[in-house]
């Protein structure tokens, strides 16, 4: 749902929308059955597959509480909850176009309830963010996690939340200076060089940097691509698939995890969305129409060449919260916010 919202953002057409309509109503009954079937969550049993856990933390050890104990299954981790919102409302966007305003609402109400939900019962006081996820009888994974910062990717939290989040995702605790961990280094069953307990992956922090700039928060968003930039450095600019979360005051450069592929996909991807993200693009070719808000690092100046949109290409040059425009594309207006 949401890929498909996006890929008509920037300009696949109304026809291959149309095509495309069962897949998206296919996949929005999907959700829907899940949060039925999951007392208002999605979750999953590690029994139906060979992978215990099925976020995109799936190794065995990586549901845990505050003490360090594992969470027994069915299991509904945070994010995914966060993605069925984004995918609700993207759908809600999709069948606007397509004239269906009577399914649009519905989806728009299914996606706010959610909402309301993952707040009501994933939000923790003492955290100052949202937990891990919830177990089986309600055992609440009250830990701090990178999770929550998948949430503000998928624009799933109240706005008055987004700054206790973000103060959690670039805490020491979390924050090693190069990535941000995925799991707090105060919980028991915290590792460094562990794989979903403790280490840093680029991907999960190049999402958290998007949630960041979604809601707002520039300064700890740039924080973050400051690190992410740094670690960079140290692998000849090729982001391995993930590293140690030994903190950067520690060790004066980051600390290779022994089996992590490089290249790697979604490693590969960081630069390419981070260039999206620190240029703030964000077409609408539908309504003829692209924003670019660039808010660069300091000292960094980033030239975009030939990026096609519509039937042209957007070429620009960008240094702080500056743009030049090289080339624009005929037919669209391109708005600096």
């Amino acid at each position: 749902c949401m890929l498909l919202d996006k890929l008509y953002r920037w300009g696949a057409d109304s026809a291959q929308l149309t095509a495309m309509l069962p897949n998206l109503r296919a996949a929005v009954d999907w959700i829907r059955r899940g949060l039925e079937t999951g007392d208002g969550f999605l979750s999953y049993r590690g029994d139906v597959t060979r992978l215990d856990n099925q976020g995109w933390k799936d190794s065995g050890d990586s549901m845990v509480d505050g003490r360090g104990r594992q969470l027994d299954q069915p299991i509904a981790v945070v994010e995914a909850q966060g993605y069925s919102v984004a995918a609700l409302r993207s759908a809600a966007r999709l069948e606007i176009e397509l004239g269906e305003p009577e399914r649009a609402a519905g989806l728009r109400a299914d996606a706010d309830e959610l909402q309301q939900r993952i707040d009501d019962r994933f939000w923790r006081d003492e955290l100052g963010t949202f937990a891990l996820a919830i177990g089986k009888d309600g055992w609440v994974a009250d830990t701090i996690s990178s999770n929550p910062a998948h949430l503000l990717w998928a624009e799933a939290v109240h706005p008055e939340r987004s700054a206790q989040v973000a103060a959690s995702l670039t805490g020491d605790e979390i924050w090693s200076g190069w990535g941000i961990r995925t799991l707090t280094r105060n919980n028991p069953a915290y590792h460094p060089v562990s794989y979903h307990r403790g280490s840093v992956w680029p991907h999960d922090t190049m999402l958290a940097v998007a949630g960041l700039i979604s809601y707002g928060h520039f300064d700890e968003a740039l924080a973050l691509v400051g690190g992410l930039l740094a670690a960079s450095s140290h692998f000849s600019y090729e982001l391995p698939e993930l590293f140690s979360g030994i903190a950067r005051d520690e060790v004066p450069h980051p600390v290779g995890y022994p089996t992590s592929s490089s290249p790697q996909a979604w490693a590969a991807a960081v630069p390419i969305y981070l260039t999206e993200q620190l240029l703030g693009i964000r077409p609408d070719l539908p309504a003829g129409r692209v924003e670019v808000a660039p808010w660069l690092p300091d000292g960094i100046e980033l030239e975009l060449d030939g990026l096609r949109l519509g039937n042209g290409v957007l070429s620009l040059h960008a240094e702080g919260r500056r743009a030049q425009f090289l080339e624009v594309p005929p037919g669209i207006d391109v708005v600096v916010r």
